[in-house]
């Protein structure tokens, strides 16, 4: 067997992905990524033994997007699995992350969706991070599995996936906004992850090596604030715990924060103020002995202040 298909099966068992007989959408755009992933679960569907469908999303940027779409339709069609069709109007001025943020949104409606984010992805999505400044949280990078979306290539070189393109002799559709300067990973892609391997040669290895590893210390992390309450907090043990905690509880309760937020609390918290606005609505509530998470709906837009206890 090639080594992609032994090690996409081995991580499906490894990481649980899913399980005989589950519904597994396969989510393909019509580029190389996504058509050998479906391609190499189809090789192997029986092993993994799921139950596969196609699912491509139009997101109405480019052109000739529609084009693509048909493409993946045919491509369905002709492995004999259910076809699922996304058709939006972003246009042309949508960013990365509008469009990665509509994806996922029509997609993950459809159950478990497998998508083809391989090790350079990973380490991209690093670099990325790392550039914005962002904490343990955002340099862990993609895991294995995100409310419903499966990456059984997540460890996967390009490499291996562009030998298997070429065994199979694949044909793909090429999306020119992948060379787009106007995005980041376009140019982290195309620009520093070729300086980097000049470098040091297997830097991209490396780097999503880094990213898993940052990945398990943020899920111990995860599973070390379930003992903590969601909305109510002693000031005096809060106060004992250490930043790589305290800053992680903040931005449990406040999803939409920041970082730089959620330090700025607490440099609040220390010198007693009683009440700290957060991003997106609500704040804490500060008094003697308690530390109070206030959802927004409590809280008056007008003034920021507590409308009920």
């Amino acid at each position: 067997m090639k080594p992609l298909l032994q090690r996409l099966y081995a991580n499906v068992q490894r990481h649980a992905l899913w399980g005989p007989g589950e519904c597994v959408h396969v989510a393909v755009s019509g580029g190389r990524d996504s058509v050998v992933l479906l391609d190499a679960l189809v090789a192997t569907r029986g092993m993994h033994r799921a139950e596969l469908a196609v699912a491509t999303v139009d997101h109405g940027i480019r052109e000739n997007s529609a084009q693509d779409a048909e493409f993946v339709r045919e491509l369905a069609l002709r492995h004999g699995l259910p076809f699922f069709h996304f058709a939006l109007k972003l246009g042309r001025e949508a960013s990365e992350e509008q469009a990665r943020e509509a994806r996922y949104r029509v997609l993950r409606p459809l159950g478990k969706v497998a998508v083809a984010h391989h090790a350079q992805d990973q380490a991209e999505t690093l670099l990325i991070q790392l550039l914005r400044g962002a904490g343990g949280a955002g340099l862990a990078g993609m895991g294995w599995e995100n409310q419903g979306l499966v990456r059984p290539l997540l460890d996967i070189e390009p490499e291996l996936l562009e030998e298997w393109a070429a065994f199979r002799a694949l044909s793909w559709r090429e999306d020119e906004t992948n060379r787009d300067p106007r995005f980041l990973r376009s140019v982290v892609r195309h620009q520093l992850i070729p300086t980097l391997d000049e470098l040091r040669t297997g830097s991209t290895r490396a780097i999503a090596r880094t990213a898993s590893r940052l990945a398990e210390d943020e899920d111990f992390f995860r599973e070390y604030l379930k003992r903590f309450d969601a909305n109510r907090w002693s000031r005096e043990d809060f106060g004992r715990l250490p930043p790589a905690i305290t800053l992680r509880l903040l931005l449990r309760a406040f999803p939409a924060a920041t970082g730089d937020w959620a330090r700025g609390a607490l440099d609040q918290l220390r010198t007693g103020s009683r009440w700290i606005p957060a991003p997106g609505g609500g704040g804490l509530q500060l008094d003697r002995e308690v530390i109070l998470v206030v959802p927004k709906e409590l809280v008056s837009k007008e003034q920021n202040q507590i409308i009920s206890p």
